[in-house]
C-alpha cells in the first residue's frame, strides 16, 4: 500500500511514529528518550542538646522554600544558627547543598535592679539642659527585651527586679565630684579614669546600697545617670559588689536635648549611634568578667556579637554567682516562758515565728537555724547559770533577749535585776561575735491584763512590769542596743482574749504573730 496524497493517512502515520518514538523500546532494549530532571540538593539540619527544629533532614528540588524554626526546651534558650543569624525562624530557597546547626545552651537568668537617678538637669557645654528622661516603663517593656535579644548570644537572661527611681545623694561638695566625672577622659585603650567610680557610687543613696548577703544570688545593680556619657558609656563597677553605671545618652548625638525614644533600640545596622540598651548589655558584659579586646563585638566600638572565649567566661561567672552555697544565719533567743512559748504549739512562739518570717526573705539557699535557751519561771539569775552552764557558739548572727517577769512575780530585789540584765545583755553581746548591734532586747509583756493577772492587785503587777521595762529601755538606749515594745499588744489581753493563751495567763500564736511583726524589720536589718 503506498500513501498517494491521501492527507488524513499521512497524519495519522506521522502520529503513530511519533508516539512509537517517546515510548517504544529502541532496538537491542535501547533505553527510554528523557528530558532533562531538575536539579536537587541535600540539606542536613543539625542540633545541639536543648532544643529541637521542626524540619527535616532530606533532598529538595532546586528552588525549594523551607521555613525553618529553631525551638528550645525548658530551661534552654537558642542562642543561634551556625551561619549567625539569630532568629529562631530562617527562611532559606534551596540551590545549594545546605548544612545548618542550631545551638541551644542552658539557660541562665539573672536578676536586675535598675536606678534610675534623679536629679536637676546639667547643663552640657552646648547650653542645652541634660535631664532624667528614661522611664521605667521605658526599662520594663522595651530596652530589657533588648537586652536579652543581646545576650541570648551567651545564653544568659536578665530580669528586671525592680526599677527605683533615686534622687542624686546631694553630700557636701558633690557637684564638685560630678564635674569631675562629667569631665575625665578615656585612656588610648578605651578604659574611662577608674578614680571616678568611687565619686559615682557616692552620689547613690546609701539607703539603696545592696548589703553583701542581698548580692548575694545573682543580683546585679545598673544605675542610670543623665550625666554620665559625656566622655564614655559608664562603668562596671565590680569593686563595688555587682554594679555598673550607663549613661543615658542625652547628649551623644543632639548637642544634649532629649533624645528620641527610637535610641532605646539602636538597629544593629547602625552600632556606632549607640543605644541604652546596648551600652546596659555592654556593663553587664564587664561585670561578667569581659574585657574590650575583641573587634566588632559587643565590647568593642561597634558591634553586638559576643565570641566563644567571652561567652564561656560570661557563663563561669553567672554559673559561679548562681550556684553559691548558702549561708546559715544563726538565731538565739535567750529568755523564759515568753521565749519558749508556753501554752501555744511548738512553732507558734515568738522565736519559731522570727524565723519563718525571716526565712521568706532570704536566698533558697540560705538556712536559718534557731536556738532556744529558755525555761518557765526562769529569773535572771536562771537564765545567768543556764549560759554560764551551756557551751554556746560566740557567732550567732542575731540574739534576742526577753526576762525579769519571774524577778517580778517572785518579789526578787530589784536591784537583783539592774545587775543581772547588765550581765546578761554583755554575754549575748559576747554571744554574737562582740557585735552590739545583733542584740535586740524585747519588753516584758503585761499579764496583769490576762484572767490570771486580775487576781491579786493588777494595777500593782502593771506599774511593776513598768519599772522593770523603763530601766531595760534606757539601758538599751544608753547603749545603742535595739528595744523593741511590745508590752502594749499584751495589754489588751482583757478587751481581745484571742490575744491569750489557752491557760489564761501567755501570749496566745496571735499575739505572738504580733510581736514579730515589730521584732521583724528590725532584726532584717540587723542580719543585712
Amino acid at each position: 500500500m503506498t500513501l498517494g496524497n491521501n492527507p488524513a493517512l499521512k497524519l495519522f502515520l506521522a502520529i503513530a511514529i511519533s508516539f512509537c518514538l517517546a515510548s517504544c523500546g529502541g532496538g537491542n532494549g535501547g533505553s527510554n528518550i528523557t528530558t532533562p530532571s531538575q536539579p536537587v540538593y541535600t540539606v542536613t539540619i543539625d542540633v545541639t542538646d536543648g532544643g529541637t527544629v521542626d524540619t527535616n533532614d532530606g533532598v529538595y528540588p532546586s528552588g525549594t522554600e523551607l521555613s525553618i524554626t529553631a525551638v528550645a526546651n525548658e530551661g534552654y534558650l537558642f542562642t543561634g544558627w551556625s551561619d549567625g543569624d539569630s532568629n529562631h525562624t530562617k527562611n532559606i530557597t534551596v540551590t545549594a547543598n545546605v548544612n545548618l546547626k542550631a545551638t541551644f545552651l542552658r539557660q541562665l537568668e539573672l536578676n536586675l535592679r535598675v536606678h534610675i537617678m534623679q536629679s536637676d538637669p546639667w547643663i552640657h557645654w552646648s547650653n542645652n539642659a541634660m535631664s532624667t528622661w528614661v522611664t521605667s516603663d521605658d526599662l520594663t517593656t522595651k530596652v530589657i527585651s533588648r537586652v536579652n535579644e543581646i545576650w541570648r548570644q551567651a545564653g544568659i537572661s536578665w530580669t528586671i527586679e525592680d526599677v527605683i527611681e533615686e534622687p542624686i545623694n546631694q553630700y557636701f561638695d558633690y557637684l564638685t565630684d560630678i564635674d569631675f566625672i562629667v569631665n575625665s577622659s578615656i585612656d588610648d585603650q578605651g578604659e574611662p579614669d577608674r578614680s571616678r567610680l568611687p565619686l559615682l557610687y557616692n552620689l547613690q543613696q546609701p539607703s539603696n546600697h545592696s548589703s553583701p548577703r542581698q548580692l548575694r544570688g545573682n543580683l546585679f545593680h545598673v544605675y542610670i545617670f543623665p550625666f554620665v556619657g559625656n566622655s564614655s558609656l559608664g562603668d562596671a563597677m565590680q569593686e563595688f559588689g555587682w554594679h555598673s553605671v550607663v549613661g543615658a545618652w542625652s547628649n551623644k548625638h543632639n548637642d544634649g536635648n532629649v533624645p528620641e525614644k527610637v535610641f532605646l533600640l539602636e538597629s544593629q545596622s547602625e552600632p556606632a549611634r549607640g543605644s541604652l540598651s546596648r551600652s546596659i548589655a555592654r556593663q553587664l558584659g564587664l561585670v561578667l568578667g569581659l574585657s574590650h579586646s575583641c573587634d566588632n563585638c559587643l565590647m568593642s566600638e561597634v558591634g553586638y556579637q559576643i565570641d566563644e572565649p567571652q561567652k564561656n567566661t560570661a557563663r563561669t561567672v553567672a554559673i559561679t554567682r548562681m550556684s553559691e552555697s548558702g549561708q546559715n544565719i544563726k538565731l538565739l533567743a535567750l529568755g523564759d516562758s515568753y521565749t519558749i512559748g508556753q501554752s501555744v504549739c511548738s512553732t507558734c512562739n515568738f522565736p519559731e515565728q522570727l524565723k519563718k518570717s525571716l526565712r521568706s526573705k532570704f536566698l533558697e539557699q540560705d538556712t536559718v537555724s534557731l536556738e532556744i535557751v529558755a525555761k518557765t519561771g526562769w529569773t535572771t539569775t536562771n537564765l545567768k547559770n543556764a549560759i554560764d552552764s551551756q557551751d554556746l557558739a560566740n557567732n550567732y548572727d542575731l540574739v534576742t533577749l526577753l526576762i525579769g517577769v519571774n524577778n517580778q512575780y517572785q518579789k526578787k530585789s530589784f536591784n537583783v535585776y539592774e545587775t543581772e540584765f547588765a550581765e546578761l545583755v554583755d554575754s549575748a553581746i559576747a554571744l554574737s561575735e562582740g557585735d552590739i548591734n545583733n542584740l535586740i532586747v524585747i519588753s516584758i509583756p503585761d499579764y496583769s491584763f490576762t484572767p490570771f493577772g486580775q487576781n491579786g492587785n493588777p494595777d500593782a503587777t502593771s506599774r511593776e512590769i513598768k519599772q522593770y521595762n523603763d530601766y531595760a529601755q534606757a539601758y538599751c538606749e544608753a547603749r545603742g542596743i535595739a528595744f523593741i515594745y511590745i508590752t502594749d499588744i499584751t495589754q489588751q489581753g482583757l478587751e481581745n482574749p484571742d490575744l491569750v493563751a489557752s491557760d489564761g495567763l501567755h501570749p496566745s500564736e496571735l499575739a505572738y504573730s504580733k510581736f514579730v511583726e515589730r521584732i521583724a524589720p528590725v532584726a532584717l536589718i540587723t542580719l543585712q
